[in-house]
């Protein structure tokens, strides 16, 4: 287990957020985690920002419900996003989930990223009758039978054990904080930049100038969630951005507020005695 954070008001258990770390085997994988919320005490919205990540998730409590009004099945995956959405709830939430890293969910299930690209897919989609078997497993196991339960069935469904040199460049873009001149992977590869964005549309879910970008925002997001006291034009500029107009536009683009409103969120947090590194579904 890598982490623990959890947020009490009163005697009355508000959050509790957990990851475990994979085995070598399952590489492919960030972590699995869980997750116990009540949105009666933090608001029914939860908000999922651009990132390239794949998450694989089954309810154990109250269900969402998307942007279309849409109750979400009891597994489901969250493909790579490049605009952000909202899911609802109006209870306490209990999950297990497994998040992969961009082009992580490639080697375990023979699909393209770029149909699942700002989607939320019921895991039956992809497996058929097998979801609803795993869903009856993993809610009749405790926690952390659960997600041995989730390991195992994914080293089952686990086709290679070698990374794409795709994947390997998305790690790169990630590792720099999207910070990479695109004719650097083109000399790196030895391909046109019609072919890498034809690859990783099809193993990250959208371009590597996407990706860039996206993880460009990511970079700076968590930057102001860890240092919300920072002049947010500082924080552009140190991110590569020429003014805070384009800065402001990825913000809202990727997350939808600007990066005074984040701000302002996260000082409010603090005024209200809650940890800075509150958690939610994405967070690393």
């Amino acid at each position: 287990m890598l982490a623990l954070n959890s947020h009490e008001k009163g005697m009355m258990k508000i959050m509790i957020y957990r990851e475990f770390k994979p085995p070598s085997a399952l590489s492919f994988i960030k972590c699995f985690w869980c997750l116990e919320r009540d949105y009666k005490q933090f608001g029914p919205s939860e908000a999922l920002w651009a990132k390239g990540d794949v998450e694989l998730l089954f309810h154990f409590g109250d269900r969402y419900v998307n942007s279309n009004n849409e109750t979400l099945s009891y597994s489901f995956l969250i493909g790579p996003l490049t605009k952000y959405t909202n899911l609802i709830s109006f209870g306490k939430v209990k999950l297990v989930g497994a998040r992969f890293h961009p082009g992580g969910f490639a080697p375990f299930f023979r699909i393209s990223m770029n149909s699942l690209r700002n989607q939320i897919v019921p895991l039956s989609d992809l497996i058929g009758g097998d979801a609803e078997i795993l869903e009856e497993r993993l809610f009749e196991a405790g926690l952390e039978k659960s997600i041995s339960i989730l390991q195992h069935f994914l080293l089952e469904k686990l086709c290679t054990v070698s990374y794409h040199p795709i994947a390997e460049l998305a790690k790169w873009i990630v590792k720099e904080n999207g910070m990479i001149p695109l004719p650097n992977l083109e000399q790196l590869t030895g391909l046109s930049l019609r072919q890498l964005e034809r690859k990783f549309n099809e193993f990250i879910g959208f371009s590597p100038k996407k990706m860039a970008t996206i993880y460009r925002f990511n970079a700076a997001r968590e930057h102001l969630r860890k240092h919300p006291e920072m002049d947010v034009l500082d924080l552009a500029f140190h991110y590569g951005y020429y003014d805070y107009s384009h800065f402001s536009k990825d913000f809202r683009k990727y997350l939808g507020i600007t990066p005074t409103e984040f701000k302002n969120s996260i000082l409010a947090m603090e005024r209200n005695h809650m940890k800075r590194d509150v958690v939610f579904l994405q967070d690393e």
